[in-house]
């Protein structure tokens, strides 16, 4: 990008690397401890006690301030992939149209079958148009039928919680609402709208987006196992184009025997305060050496770049079981997704993992040793991402300091509430080596409580 800039317009505002070093971050801000909700303020609580002592003009607390901040983050990620969904729907339409533009109809009728819509007897052009109305009214109600890929362990915790997204739309609008003043002063209750509308982004929007692609992408799907069709289908698409994906059920023996450790999901963010995003690559060697499997999705080539997406390259550095791994299977040690929308695909294979029984002793997502990472994390996509991987039962873990830092009760909602929760938490560690030893600990510890074969290197 920067070699085909205007040399002029670079001399004038400089590069984004050189506006970052400029520019600092505003240390309350970045901690949550600021409130610019309305224009009263901004009020500020800062101070040793400013938890306990300050309240800002409409008697908010810092909880409730950085609480906000948090919900407003999760929204504003959630209606951007929000507006890729719509974007995509609109293509399927133009597809509908022309139905060579339907390259996989395959999987058009497991979506089709899926959201309740029916494929038996369809035309393509008929089946695309029923499942674009579906898709569109999944804006302003609840799907019940996608959300049946859960495991029902995680599908009960989040009707007890009250979770369900009441519809993509809805949600983004109960967030803006929640999030303004005057209106909502519960901090727990705010964190759980956040954890609402980014499920609606992780399990709508998103997988609209995916499954869109994959309809209307000219490339082969395997479908071969019991297992479900969609996530099947999204396993082939991550590993298929290495050779043909071994099924599911192998990929539940490999981890459940250990030669497998586990599965590190990546946000791979490109953050212009961080040089060459150079934690993603350390983070990532160090976690393949170690024998777990790195699959990252983002707006950043940082492994690529690395070479790291090239299994001859990447082989010289894997522990000894991921280079057996793909030897025996064709699992690369690293799988890139593409894009951050398509995390939802992850979800669903772990959902499957389970659901299925492919892991022995495994009842739901938070007995898998898998967690999801974000090294360079910069924007609510990645927020909402993070979210909804937590509460779907996935350790999250991102680099730097918390959003929300300044707030020890959110803090704690995040750490310590969600772990008792969802049996996972959403933490925030400071350094690389941390966050290695963080995923290591964690999964390991997982393999002990799931009953797994201990992982032995």
């Amino acid at each position: 990008m920067l070699k085909i800039t205007d040399d002029e317009f670079i001399e004038v505002i400089g590069t984004r690397a050189e506006r970052a070093k400029a520019l600092k971050p505003c240390p309350i801000g970045s901690e949550g401890a600021c409130c610019r909700t309305c224009y009263v303020g901004p009020c500020r609580f800062v101070g040793k006690n400013a938890e306990e002592e300050v309240r800002g003009v409409c008697a908010s607390t810092l909880g409730v301030v950085a609480s906000r901040q948090f919900l407003t983050m999760c929204a504003s990620g959630s209606a951007i992939h929000a507006a890729r969904a719509r974007e995509s729907i609109d293509k399927l339409l133009e597809a509908a149209e022309n139905e060579r533009r339907i390259y996989d109809k395959a999987k058009l009728n497991a979506v089709a079958d899926l959201i309740g819509v029916g494929s038996a007897k369809k035309t393509k052009t008929k089946l695309a148009k029923q499942i674009a109305d579906e898709y569109l009214s999944w804006f302003y109600k609840y799907p019940s039928t996608v959300l049946n890929q859960l495991p029902s362990k995680r599908l009960n915790i989040w009707k007890e919680c009250d979770l369900l997204p009441r519809g993509i739309d809805r949600e983004i609008a109960e967030s803006t609402y929640n999030a303004s003043v005057g209106v909502n002063y519960d901090v727990e209750d705010i964190m759980m709208q956040a954890a609402r509308v980014s499920i609606a982004n992780g399990w709508f929007s998103s997988a609209i987006v995916a499954d869109i692609e994959d309809i209307t992408e000219n490339s082969t799907t395997l479908y071969d196992s019991k297992l479900s069709g969609i996530a099947e289908n999204y396993w082939n698409k991550m590993v298929g184009g290495y050779g043909k994906a071994p099924s599911l059920n192998i990929l539940g023996e490999l981890i459940f025997s250990g030669d497998i450790r586990g599965i590190a999901c990546l946000i791979d963010c490109d953050h212009p305060r961080y040089e060459e995003s150079s934690s993603q690559r350390f983070i990532s060697l160090e976690l393949i050496k170690n024998d777990i499997l790195v699959v990252t999705g983002g707006c950043n080539n940082t492994l690529e770049n690395a070479g790291l997406l090239s299994p001859d390259t990447v082989m010289q550095v894997a522990g000894r079981k991921l280079k057996k791994v793909y030897e025996n299977t064709g699992i690369p040690p690293v799988i890139s997704l593409g894009g951050c929308i398509s995390h939802s695909r992850i979800l669903n294979v772990l959902s499957a993992l389970v659901k299925e029984n492919a892991i022995d002793n495994v009842d739901d997502i938070n007995g898998l040793p898998c967690v999801i990472l974000a090294p360079h994390w910069f924007s609510g996509t990645a927020i909402s991402i993070g979210c909804f991987y937590a509460v779907s039962g996935v350790e999250t873990i991102f680099g730097g300091k918390s959003l929300t830092h300044a707030s020890k009760e959110v803090t704690q909602i995040l750490e310590s509430t969600w772990k008792q929760k969802f049996g996972a938490s959403f933490r925030f560690v400071d350094n690389a080596i941390d966050m290695v030893e963080a995923v290591l600990d964690h999964m390991d510890a997982v393999r002990k409580n799931s009953g797994l074969v201990s992982y032995y290197p």
